[in-house]
């Protein structure tokens, strides 16, 4: 599932789409639960209902950490979606419940499955073994996506990867602003699955396994009356 910034109405929808069951299906979240529309709260009580979730971490995510954690917000924080997010906790008077602090406390920096596919919010260095890179890195570089674009375009070699990932799964870049369509992107053995769900774009959910998806509607249509 791609980044979601608090668009609970188009989580729900991708989720009914595919039957999705909450006790046998596994579900990898690559991260940005939050920041965005106006249902920061929703997003996370719903997965926290999934019993096997993978949570991966996006820099959104370490923000509302920072903010759970010290009791107060970092000024810069609000021109990213942050006001909406303290709303909807606000709101709900979730701001001191210690399950949310302990969801995002345990979000993983990445996952990588049986099957040697990674899962990471931004991207890596495939010149370096993972374990060994920073968790910044890992939810905010965009070098990786961009090298592989250059990639596409023919106008750089595919780097050498020393993990041996079969494939690789991220977010964090919305496709829309690079693409003329609204679909998953595929580049080689990589796949973004952020379709602008933050801005005028949808979720989307992807089964690595045959590479079928289903995606919400344009998630400001989901949130016409909002004013965010």
């Amino acid at each position: 599932m791609g980044d979601l910034h608090g668009a609970f109405l188009a989580m729900k929808q991708v989720l009914e789409k595919v039957n999705f069951n909450y006790s046998e299906d596994r579900l990898i979240q690559i991260g940005d639960v939050t920041d965005g529309w106006p249902d920061a709260v929703e997003c996370v009580e719903e997965l926290m209902k999934i019993k096997n979730l993978i949570a991966i971490r996006g820099n959104h995510d370490v923000w509302i950490m920072d903010w759970l954690e010290k009791g107060y917000p970092d000024d810069w924080w609000t021109e990213f979606g942050g006001n909406t997010t303290m709303d909807s906790y606000y709101r709900h008077q979730k701001k001191h419940d210690d399950r949310h602090l302990k969801f995002f406390k345990n979000q993983l920096n990445y996952f990588v499955d049986e099957k040697k596919r990674l899962f990471v919010h931004a991207g890596y260095n495939p010149e370096q073994l993972i374990v060994l890179q920073t968790p910044s890195s890992l939810y905010a570089d965009r070098k990786y996506w961009r090298t592989m674009q250059r990639v596409e375009e023919g106008k750089e070699k595919r780097p050498r990867d020393v993990n041996g990932f079969s494939e690789v799964y991220i977010g964090h870049t919305q496709t829309i602003k690079d693409y003329d369509h609204e679909l998953p992107v595929n580049i080689r053995h990589l796949w973004n699955v952020d379709q602008g769900c933050k801005s005028l774009g949808k979720l989307t959910l992807l089964n690595v396994e045959t590479k079928e998806y289903v995606q919400s509607d344009p998630v400001f249509i989901l949130y016409s009356g909002f004013a965010g």
